[in-house]
């Protein structure tokens, strides 16, 4: 009995200490809760530097004596244009032409006899029109054609345009039709597929030159190194498919695209329609997976290097 007395105390003054210890504690976090001030937030949001920072802040661009790399007579000559091009001369415009002949018939008068003028249709190419303004008193006449022939393409450069909309848009000769009936426009032109060879052409042209700007800005902007450091990127038309694929290559320093691997799901090679390929076709199908097809990508490019002096030493891709 004695010895439980004992123990039955000790067990009382561990549960005061206890007691008073934890009335202490509450009573000093009570204390510093309602009698200190609360702090704000640790991280607070950064505020953006005014305005002046940006515009007086100079970034790194290319000069344009460098900038200006393409040397070619057909590159040469679409710079030319282009710098001679006035968007508010050369816009088109869809006209009804009923209504054209009933302006011209009341307001436009045959300067030669003064006599009625009217319009006579004449050969139609896609889009292009050939009409003749005749004089119903005289014999004067006014050949008019609403395009311009290309002399290199021997392709009228509305129907062109219409080749090039289409195509940024994903459709084709089937789209066109649908869109020329839709508008009430006259039929696409024929030759659809010559002027596509013709656009492809001058666009693959054109995207070299760009590539080889970006190549040059991306060297200087790297301190006239020749290493650069790139990222690689694929996709293909479809979700899960080997072919009609493409493989990017772009600048760390630029963000811009240095090069591309395409790999097309027709050949247009000249063996197509015997089934018989050169060993060096670089139009072949690529026959292999989808993940595999980017590896390939980036194997082409590397070895295109070449062709640009350039070394890609640093890699980023997924």
């Amino acid at each position: 009995n004695g010895d439980n007395n004992k123990t039955a105390r000790r067990c009382f003054h561990l549960y005061l200490q206890f007691t008073a210890i934890l009335i202490i504690s509450l009573r000093s976090f009570c204390f510093l809760y309602f009698t200190m001030p609360r702090s704000g937030r640790v991280f607070k949001k950064r505020k953006p530097p005014p305005n002046g920072y940006f515009r007086n802040k100079k970034l790194p661009t290319l000069p344009a004596r460098d900038a200006n790399v393409c040397s070619s007579s057909s590159s040469t000559s679409i710079r030319m244009e282009y710098d001679n091009f006035d968007t508010q001369d050369n816009i088109l415009d869809i006209v009804n032409l009923r209504d054209l002949m009933n302006f011209l018939g009341k307001f436009v008068a045959c300067r030669a006899c003064g006599g009625e003028v009217y319009i006579e249709y004449g050969n139609r190419q896609g889009l292009q029109l050939c009409m003749s303004l005749k004089c119903s008193s005289c014999s004067l006449s006014q050949i008019y054609s609403n395009s311009e022939k290309n002399p290199t393409s021997d392709v009228y450069d509305i129907n062109l345009r219409l080749i090039y909309a289409l195509r940024i848009v994903g459709q084709g000769e089937t789209g066109a039709k649908s869109f020329c009936a839709a508008m009430n426009l006259h039929d696409p032109p024929d030759c659809f597929e010559s002027g596509e060879k013709v656009l492809s052409n001058v666009i693959e042209e054109v995207a070299r030159d760009s590539m080889k700007r970006a190549i040059n800005e991306s060297t200087w902007l790297n301190g006239n190194s020749r290493e650069l450091s790139v990222v690689f990127d694929g996709s293909s038309q479809k979700r899960g498919v080997s072919s009609a694929g493409i493989v990017s290559a772009s600048s760390l320093d630029s963000g811009k695209v240095i090069d591309v691997a395409i790999f097309p799901n027709v050949c247009s090679c000249e063996g197509r329609v015997a089934g018989k390929h050169e060993v060096s076709c670089e139009f072949k199908d690529y026959f292999g997976t989808s993940g595999e097809m980017e590896v390939a990508g980036v194997k082409q490019i590397i070895k295109n290097s070449k062709q640009y002096d350039v070394k890609y030493t640093e890699y980023l891709g997924d």
